[in-house]
Order: C-alpha cells, then structure tokens, then sequence
C-alpha cells in the first residue's frame, strides 16, 4: 500500500520481506537476560524490513513468489501447523492493523491479565501493600514453564517480562507504566517486599481456559487467563 506496486512487483516485495523475517528469542536464555533490551526492536525491523522491500520491489529486485507457502518458507519456517489459507481470508477487506493496539501496560503480553487483576484487586479492596499476607497467582503451565522460575530482575529491561516484577508494581503503585522501569523502582524496598511474598501456579480452571482460548482462529501464544 505504502508504493501502490503493481502485482508482479507486489510479489516480489513480499517475498524480500518475508525472507528477511526474524523473530528469534534467544534473548530468553542470555544469562541474567542479558540480551531482553533487543525485544523491542522486533517490531520495528518487521516495519523497516516491510518498507524496504516495498522500495525494492519497485525498483525491480525479485523475490521468491512462493515465500509463504513453500517448504522452507515464512510459514513453515514459523509455526509447526501452517494454515496459509487464513491469509486470503477476506483478503483487500480485512487488514490485521486494524485489529493491533496499545497494550494497557508496560510488560510482555502474557502478564497483561495478571496485571489487570491485580490492578482490580486494589482498587475494589482499596488495598495497602503492607496489608497483603500473600499473592497467589495462577496461570497456564504453558506459561509457567516459558517463564521458568520466580527471580527479582536485575535490569530495566528484564522488569518488563518479569511476572513477580510487574504484579508486585501494580499492587504497590496502581499502574505499570515506564515509570515503573527504572533504577528507582527497581530497588522500591515496597516492590521488593511484595515479591518475596507472590507465588505462582495453575489450576484446571485456568488449563481449561486457555485450551479453550486456542481454538479461537485469531489466537496468539501470548494471549493468557490468569486468575489472582
């Protein structure tokens, strides 16, 4: 859309795209996630990869037509079970910007929910942090075990993905912003207090849920139910 391309140049420009396309997570293993800080660009390289091959597609440089649906394509190479068909649906009406927004608050998508409970939970009890015994959080295992176990981070960038972290901030600070990434928060004895005191688990209900959740054609891995 951004060059009106013609088709022959359209496909090009997706094929250039789609061969440059990357979404790697090492950064989940870098020791003390060194590597979080990168996570941030990945949406803005998928723009900047887009434009650029709509650029180069116009000025002539050819791309592999077959890049979605080949053997070693875009949608193999990033699902286990690819449904390239679901790309044509509604194909010139239906255009997956429309449906993206802003998250609500400053962490990884998974954590959204556990924060919007948290969030509830302070202001319908009116709660102090000081007053909380104990903060039992309950997620998909799935997600427990992506997330591997309960640390305090050590970094701006590891507060972002850190569920203890972000949970503890909302219940301490009623909202999880980037006011809350900083060196400041960080060492927030009040937060710090509070984490020590959180734990996580799952339950049926929640297994239950988030089964359910990925029948729906539009699911994605990072959406989750959490129960406080």
């Amino acid at each position: 859309q951004t060059c009106a391309l013609p088709i022959y140049e359209l496909t090009s420009a997706i094929g250039i795209a789609g061969d440059g396309a990357s979404s790697l997570s090492a950064y989940r293993n870098s020791p003390g996630q060194a590597g979080i800080e990168v996570k941030p660009f990945h949406v803005g390289r998928a723009v900047q990869a887009g434009i650029t091959a709509a650029f180069l597609g116009r000025d002539g440089l050819r791309g592999p037509p077959n890049i979605l649906e080949d053997k070693n394509g875009f949608c193999r190479a990033f699902s286990q079970e690819p449904r390239p068909e679901l790309i044509l649906q509604k194909l010139g009406e239906r255009f997956e910007i429309m449906e993206s927004g802003f998250k609500r608050h400053a962490a990884t998508g998974g954590l959204l929910t556990s924060i919007d409970a948290a969030l509830w939970l302070r202001e319908e009890h009116k709660l102090e942090p000081g007053s909380i015994d104990r903060v039992r959080v309950l997620q998909p295992k799935w997600h427990l075990d992506r997330r591997g176990p309960k640390t305090y981070p050590d970094s701006i960038g590891a507060s972002r993905p850190n569920g203890a972290y972000v949970v503890a901030a909302a219940l301490v600070d009623g909202e999880v912003t980037h006011r809350q990434h900083t060196a400041e928060k960080l060492a927030d004895p009040r937060i710090v207090d509070l984490v020590n005191r959180l734990e996580f688990d799952t339950a049926s209900e929640i297994e239950e849920i988030f089964e359910a959740t990925k029948s729906d054609p539009q699911f994605f891995v990072d959406r989750k139910s959490t129960r406080l």
